[in-house]
């Protein structure tokens, strides 16, 4: 993980075995074992968007969290997976809205200002149900700066692991921009040290 006041990763070259990812999906669905470029999404913007080396450039391995998931369907066993950005439960309209974030941008949005991918926490940002239509349209807006917080019905956390139960069959659920249509229950938890990514 990070360290403060300590030089993030190590200097290294590019080789024709690693990986050129297209975005956070992609991520989630690689191996912890590969070394990979994203060249897109929420966690290429975290990392300042940074520009692809060439085969034998110099460039620098990174380590980044991962978001592991457990969600439950029904009665049925549970369902593990991962998740390199962000997992969003409700929606900014109406509701309650939680968004669980590893990348601090979700969309493109600016949602957690002070989050690090490597900071071996999630960051939460709940939107209280009591919200006005146009408190939360403005607050949308704001949040493509980082400008939404602090206001009193918009709360921020840290964690390292978190449990949101469907409150409605409306309610719903989306994991690195993949709507999920089917649960009743999900578990992130943070693991850290996870995916390694050359920048």
């Amino acid at each position: 993980m990070i360290v403060r006041g300590q030089p993030w990763g190590s200097p290294t070259f590019r080789t024709e075995q690693d990986l050129v990812v297209s975005n956070d999906i992609a991520i989630a669905r690689s191996s912890p074992q590969d070394r990979m470029i994203v060249i897109s999404g929420d966690l290429s913007h975290s990392l300042g968007d940074p520009p692809v080396p060439l085969v034998g450039a110099a460039c620098t391995e990174v380590m980044i969290d991962s978001m592991k998931i457990a969600l439950f369907i029904d009665d049925k066993p549970q369902v593990q997976m991962r998740a390199a950005s962000f997992v969003q439960v409700g929606n900014w309209l109406r509701g309650d809205l939680v968004l669980v974030t590893n990348a601090g941008f979700v969309r493109g949005r600016d949602i957690a200002p002070r989050s690090h991918p490597n900071d071996g926490f999630l960051e939460v940002m709940k939107l209280h149900a009591t919200m006005s239509p146009r408190q939360r349209l403005l607050a949308l807006r704001k949040s493509r700066t980082g400008t939404h917080i602090p206001h009193p019905l918009i709360s921020t956390s840290r964690v390292t692991s978190l449990e949101c139960v469907r409150s409605s069959s409306s309610t719903s659920l989306i994991v690195d921009r993949v709507k999920i249509q089917h649960w009743n229950r999900i578990v992130i938890e943070i693991q850290p040290d996870y995916w390694r990514l050359l920048v």
